[in-house]
Parts: structure tokens; sequence; C-alpha cells
């Protein structure tokens, strides 16, 4: 199942098209920048959660606020969808995981 990325509607994919109709945003969207695969979206709300959880418990305050400034403070499930739809967002958000976590104060 494909999601779109816009409003997160299900649409249906024919292979042999470069756009797909979705009934959610009530347009032509397309297959290669508009859509992503449900099980890619779930594994990112999953990943973001994690991270999220691991900056929470950070051991060093200067993390979390570096960290809250891509995630917003106590994210709901709604900031979750959209950082894990928004392919720039949720890239940002794991470059910046990994970058806080690499120095070696940062591993308990």
């Amino acid at each position: 199942m494909d999601l779109c990325k816009h409003c997160g509607n299900k649409v249906i994919v024919d292979s042999a098209k470069e756009t797909v109709y979705c009934t959610g945003c009530a347009k032509e969207i397309s297959r290669r920048n508009d859509i992503i695969a449900s099980w890619r979206f779930e594994a990112r709300m999953e990943q973001l959660k994690a991270m999220h959880e691991l900056m929470r418990n950070a051991n060093d305050e200067t993390i979390y606020i570096t960290w809250i400034y891509l995630m917003p403070d106590e994210p709901e499930e709604e900031d979750f969808k959209d950082i894990a739809m928004d392919d720039e967002q949720y890239n940002d958000c794991f470059d910046l995981f990994v970058e806080l976590i690499q120095g070696k104060g940062n591993r308990w």
C-alpha cells in the first residue's frame, strides 16, 4: 500500500503511469515525489519516536535543546506523521540524531 505524502491518503499506484490521482488532495500527484510506501512510513514513525525517546533521556541538556530545534518539544502523533512524510525533515532529524549521539560522552 502507498500513501500520499501531502495528506496521508491511501493511493493506488499503476506502474504504467507517472501520476496517481489522490482522492484526499483531489488532484494528480507524482509517483516519484509525492508517494511513500506505507512500510517506509511506519518504519520512519517508529524510528522518530525511538530517537525522540533517547533524546528525552539524554544525559546532557544541550543535546535535548538542540534536538527540539527540529523535533517539537512534547511532539504529538501528528508531529511524527508530518516529519515522517517529509523526506527532507526526516533526513534532517536523522542526521541531527546521529550527530548528537556520536560523541563518546553521550553514550551510557
